[in-house]
């Protein structure tokens, strides 16, 4: 039997004031993370919402959830509140139209709140045990305020006199749901993916660009699903990569192919790999491939572990002065990524093959040919990948643990 506190047969669902009380406890830590979240993820948008004289974030976030927790209740209750959250979308939307904002920017800003609120509710139902219909109550109540929240702000969008064209709207739905964390079910993608004309493919491969990359007008192919605001622009590729102009963008990143469902892992790399070029802990390829750097993304991710273990995975090399010590582990790494072939080691460091094999030759007496054997192969590279993570002169080099390797 599960040990899940979601699993344990407990009570029936708590009746809607309970939830209220419970949930409403929390609403002003709520907001700060939702508010925190949407300016790290759209920081133009976000400055520029909190520029507007009606509205900011935090006091939209605020009604947004506080509607919210008014709505919590038997089906025919809410009507009040859910009238008004429609009026005040409808007022946003007509603001975005006068400000020359796209609703598909609204709506990511939404999602991002929305990724806050499906955490808390988590975090909340495993602590107080709430059985799981509790939680699936609270997640299909916060996505369904979600879509009236966009509905209500298209109309007030399109009364206003803004243009989203239904064709381009369905195209931008299908690609929020595809990159959405919630999961999505192969029907619900099909129905969306036909409305818009988009042939479903059994794969996909998301291109995410630098922040402020400029992508309204470069030629697309038209399978390409593209979100183009500034602030995070990428593009959905279905199936094999196709060449277009933004494949060439200096600091973008291709995720990993994926299931069609699973959209958003890709998107997720991909943006993590973009990072890591801005902070030039990556090459700024045009564009970099996320597979050929599966040691330093997935080391990037898991960095206090990984230099727990340094010390016993590298040993000696560790002890060595920085002069000697960094082109060591920077050509073993680099060795290990080649297959180890010492050639291509050479040409990816732009050094001779015989320096590259000297480094061997210098790896291999300094450790007395104690690294880790093909057994500890993937986990050598991550330990490499992480202790190379940095600026120069700023690596993350644990002190060598003593008669590790003699």
């Amino acid at each position: 039997m599960s040990s899940t506190a979601l699993a344990r047969p407990y009570a029936a669902t708590p009746p809607p004031h309970e939830l209220r009380r419970l949930l409403g406890r929390h609403v002003p830590a709520a907001v700060r993370e939702m508010e925190h979240e949407v300016a790290a993820h759209l920081p133009l948008y976000a400055d520029a919402f909190n520029d507007t004289p009606d509205f900011s974030v935090r006091r939209i976030v605020e009604r947004t959830v506080r509607l919210f927790l008014a709505t919590l209740g038997p089906p025919s209750g809410g009507g009040a509140q859910t009238a008004e959250l429609t009026a005040l979308y409808q007022r946003i939307g007509a603001e975005h139209s006068r400000a020359g904002h796209s609703v598909d920017t609204l709506r990511t800003a939404l999602g991002v709140a929305g990724q806050v609120a499906r955490r808390r509710f988590i975090k909340d139902a495993y602590r107080l045990r709430w059985p799981e219909a509790t939680l699936e109550f609270l997640i299909e109540s916060a996505s369904a305020l979600i879509q009236t929240a966009v509905d209500s702000a298209l109309g007030g969008f399109e009364h206003e006199g803004g243009q989203e064209l239904p064709g381009r709207r369905r195209r931008a739905r299908l690609r929020d749901a595809l990159v959405a964390d919630l999961p999505i079910d192969l029907s619900s993608l099909s129905a969306l993916a036909e409305a818009a004309k988009w042939p479903l493919p059994d794969t996909v491969t998301v291109l995410a660009l630098p922040p402020g990359t400029r992508t309204e007008r470069a030629v697309l192919p038209d399978e390409a699903l593209a979100h183009h605001r500034p602030e995070a622009p990428f593009v959905i590729l279905p199936g094999d990569r196709q060449p277009f102009p933004l494949l060439r963008t200096e600091g973008a990143a291709l995720g990993p192919a994926v299931p069609v469902a699973r959209a958003a892992d890709s998107l997720r790399w991909a943006r993590h790999a973009v990072d890591l070029t801005r902070r030039g802990l990556l090459p700024s390829a045009a564009p970099l491939d996320c597979a050929d750097h599966l040691a330093a993304l997935v080391a990037s991710r898991a960095g206090h572990l990984l230099d727990a273990v340094a010390a016993e995975t590298l040993g000696p090399l560790l002890s060595l002065p920085e002069r000697r010590r960094g082109p060591l582990l920077r050509t073993l790494l680099t060795y290990l990524e080649s297959g180890d072939n010492a050639v291509v080691t050479a040409r990816r460091l732009f050094v001779h093959e015989q320096t590259v094999r000297y480094r061997l030759r210098q790896i291999a007496e300094v450790t007395r040919d104690s690294l880790p054997g093909t057994d500890r192969r993937l986990e050598t590279m991550l330990v490499l990948a992480r202790l190379l993570d940095g600026t120069p002169g700023e690596r993350r080099l644990p002190a060598p643990r003593s008669g590790r390797g003699r």
